[in-house]
């Protein structure tokens, strides 16, 4: 992150040139302006000469900064290259700063000057100032780098010689934040040439699972019976535990008890539950499993180290835990052990060309440690004599997800456009979202059919790895994804060397992950289809976690129930971005405020009272935008004299009045900077007969919005005015307006148009056109003479239209 001309501007402050190009070159700009986007209010305590304080406030112009340093020369020089109206410095103790309901508090290489008490109190201040999802950043030195420790200590010790350098590992600081109600959400390792505190961690209190579970039941009377659960904190352990609580075993209650390591990554609503028993311990100590108390209805195992690329210490801790906890079984004689495997206990040998689906009599080639430990503890588990049921699982998605499990991490690749990403691959792989797996895994202590089996937990449809790209794409406006299609006969070439190939390129050629869900099926074990648009919740569950300041920017969208509105609404949500719905259909309104946790507004943009209804709603029912979409469109195709005065006025509120209206309001009255987008159309840039009010009202808008950029601009706002001209878009604009379409005629898709505008949204354009067809448009306005347009778009929109 480099800003030349703040650089110049702390150089005329007399801060050296050469040091301030090295601390910008420091900070990991990218990764803290990912984090903050879209906060509300960021302090900065120990800011200095608010170096960073400044860059960010040029990066995110909407938040609003607070730099707080003891030092009053340093915050005297922060103020005058202050970078904005939003950035404020203060000189005096951080300790009584007493701004509450901020976004962030940022520490960077300030805590360790402190001992260690006053370190912890630091982190209380930071938590009381802050939200209740409030983020902490933590830029430190880690003490087992000694070369950062040294380098360090050296500079320190004669710029600050009075203060106490206290270096503490990142447990200890993982450790001091769990007890004040955090959980660890990153970390990073700043690499640079120049060495100086280079580890990062970023912390929050927000719950894991927020937004996407409800709120669990309080139990009416004394559990009947008594189930234990390992890896309860794990991706699929934490799911099964709420729908234990949730809903029992054959509709009666159950106490579920629960093993980990640590009880602070317990979540808060599951350990306050009356029906929870948390032990401390881990299953490879030996004697741990004794101390439980038993004895269990169920034993439901699941933890496991998932390390795919782990060496023998995988197989070891893996393989040791399940011995142990069998030990224990034999004591407590549970009516089930359920036991999660996985394929990947399975795999494919080196000239299996997966032509078939892989069953449970398949062969074991197990392919990494992880894999080869779950065919040996199944082996254990079918020896045991206990009441067993093994449960294969594999690709498991959905919210909760590590970033290093499989489907997570190939979103994250999509979302940086990676090129391997692109390809539609024609591998297979068989899935199951985890909530439908735990509510799968829950319902096997009844079921008598699956008694000592074992079986695949998957939806019978595998998912090509391309379409699963296009899907992963589709969720989050990168449409590239799984577009490349090769011929068969390129595939058919590459298939020839797959014995030489490695397991993961064998996966992305043939079905290699495609299981056999016929067994599951023959025990009543059968996983739902996908629905429609099947990766949002993971696709939002990603972006909350890279982007935790994004609840703090809500989108508004105008025309949200249908169309490009709908397609953005799911592009913004899968972004992570909360949303305010506008539309006049309650209906459908309704419907997408549930399944995408929006609010919204029931209402006819055409309304007469437009302006006043949004200084009534405005922030006393709706909180204010951060981005405001007007995509509500109308119209009307006929004789404009034969057009009835509802429907012209309908046209010309919805099409230009509204959104000029709307725009106006939030630049006017919104606290923050603002981004605005208005959507034209290739019908603004001639006269168009038959559709006269509705091409004129589109002029409108595309002169007014280039207008309104032109004047933001001009002002040095830091607000956005984005206008949008998108060619002809297959919605259900021309059904409603009366158009003809041709059927050879190549409209764009609504999702082409939302990912291209939200694509536009990030770099910054100030005008955009989508489609070949709206620049064709754009330049034949311009050289064809305008009297000659009327009578051309007459045979035209007669002929065609």
């Amino acid at each position: 992150m480099f800003d030349y001309a703040l650089a110049r501007n702390y150089a005329k402050a007399g801060i050296g040139l050469g040091g301030v190009i090295l601390k910008q070159s420091l900070y990991p700009g990218g990764l803290l302006g990912r984090l903050l986007d879209g906060a509300g209010v960021v302090l900065d305590f120990g800011c200095g000469e608010g170096l960073l304080t400044n860059l960010l406030a040029r990066r995110l112009p909407r938040t609003r900064f607070i730099g707080i340093d003891l030092d009053a020369d340093k915050i005297r020089a922060a103020i005058s290259c202050r970078a904005n109206d939003r950035t404020e410095f203060h000189a005096g103790t951080f300790f009584g700063h007493g701004t509450r309901g901020a976004s962030a508090v940022i520490f960077n290489d300030v805590l360790h000057h402190l001992p260690p008490d006053r370190q912890l109190a630091a982190l209380q201040h930071a938590a009381d100032c802050l939200d209740e999802d409030g983020l902490i950043i933590l830029k430190e030195v880690d003490p087992a780098d000694r070369i950062d420790v040294r380098h360090t200590t050296f500079w320190d010790s004669r710029l600050y010689p009075k203060d106490p350098l206290r270096f503490s590992p990142p447990a200890e600081w993982v450790g001091r934040m769990q007890g004040l109600g955090f959980r660890l959400l990153g970390s990073t390792v700043v690499r640079h040439p120049w060495v100086a505190s280079r580890t990062l961690m970023w912390f929050v209190r927000r719950p894991k699972l927020a937004g996407f579970t409800p709120p669990l039941p309080t139990p009416a009377a004394e559990p009947a019976r008594a189930v234990l659960v390992t890896g309860a904190t794990g991706f699929i352990g934490e799911w099964l535990v709420r729908r234990l609580l949730a809903s029992g075993i054959d509709d009666q209650t159950v106490r579920v008890d629960l093993i980990t390591r640590d009880p602070r990554n317990v979540p808060a609503d599951v350990a306050a539950h009356a029906s929870v028993r948390i032990f401390r311990g881990d299953l490879t100590d030996e004697g741990f499993a004794d101390s439980l108390t038993g004895p269990y209805d169920a034993v439901f195992h699941l933890a496991a180290s998932v390390d795919y690329f782990g060496g023998s210490k995988v197989y070891e801790n893996n393989l040791r835990a399940t011995t142990h906890l069998l030990v224990a079984c034999q004591r407590w004689q549970p009516a089930r052990l359920i036991y999660t495997s996985t394929m990947g206990a399975l795999d494919r040998g080196r000239w299996d060309f997966a032509r078939t689906s892989l069953t449970e009599s398949s062969p074991n080639h197990p392919t990494s440690p992880y894999g080869r430990a779950k065919v040996e503890e199944e082996a254990r588990v079918r020896a045991s004599g206990l009441n067993w049921t093994i449960v294969r699982i594999p690709w498991c998605y959905g919210p909760g997800m590590a970033e290093s499990h499989h489907v997570r991490n190939l979103l994250n690749r999509v979302r940086l456009g990676s090129a391997v990403c692109r390809l539609h691959w024609p591998g297979r792989v068989s899935m199951v979202e985890v909530r439908e797996a735990a509510r799968q895994i829950a319902a096997l202590v009844g079921n008598s059919r699956t008694f000592r089996e074992t079986f695949f937990l998957a939806e019978d449809e595998p998912v090509a790895i391309g379409q699963l790209f296009a899907e992963m794409g589709r969720s989050i406006g990168r449409l590239s994804a799984g577009s490349i299609c090769l011929p068969r006969w390129f595939w058919r070439i590459l298939r020839l060397g797959l014995p030489l190939a490695p397991f993961q390129l064998k996966c992305l050629l043939t079905d290699a992950l495609v299981v056999s869900t016929q067994k599951a099926r023959g025990f009543g074990v059968a996983v739902p289809a996908r629905p429609g648009h099947w990766l949002l919740p993971l696709a939002r569950y990603n972006s909350n976690q890279l982007f935790p300041s994004r609840r703090c920017a809500p989108a508004l969208i105008t025309g949200a129930a249908g169309g490009i509105g709908t397609c953005l609404l799911r592009q913004l949500y899968g972004l992570g971005y909360p949303l305010i719905l506008l539309d006049r259909n309650e209906t459908v309104l309704l419907h997408q405020s549930r399944v995408y946790s929006a609010r919204s507004w029931t209402i006819d943009l055409a309304d007469p009272s437009l302006a006043e209804k949004l200084r009534a709603t405005f922030p006393s029912r709706l909180p204010w935008p951060a981005l405001v979409i007007n995509n509500a469109g109308v119209g009307w195709r006929g004789y404009s004299w034969d057009c009835p005065a509802a429907d012209c006025q309908q046209v010309i509120a919805v099409n230009a009045l509204a959104p000029a209206l709307i725009a106006n309001f939030f630049l006017r009255e919104s606290p923050a900077a603002v981004v605005v987008v208005n959507i034209a159309s290739t019908a603004a840039f001639q006269p168009l007969p038959y559709m006269a009010a509705y091409a004129a009202a589109k002029s409108f808008i595309l002169s007014f919005s280039l207008a309104l950029h032109a004047e933001v601009r001009a002002v040095g706002r830091s607000d956005q005015v984005l206008t949008v001209v998108p060619s002809g878009t297959e919605t259900g604009f021309q059904v409603a307006a009366g158009v003809k379409t041709n059927a050879k005629e190549r409209l764009l898709s609504p999702h082409q148009v939302a990912a291209a505008i939200v694509g536009a949204l990030a770099r910054r354009r100030s005008l955009l056109f989508i489609g070949r067809r709206a620049r064709t448009m754009r330049l034949a306005a311009s050289v064809i003479p305008l009297g000659w347009q009327a009578r051309l778009w007459e045979k035209l929109m007669g002929r065609l239209r």
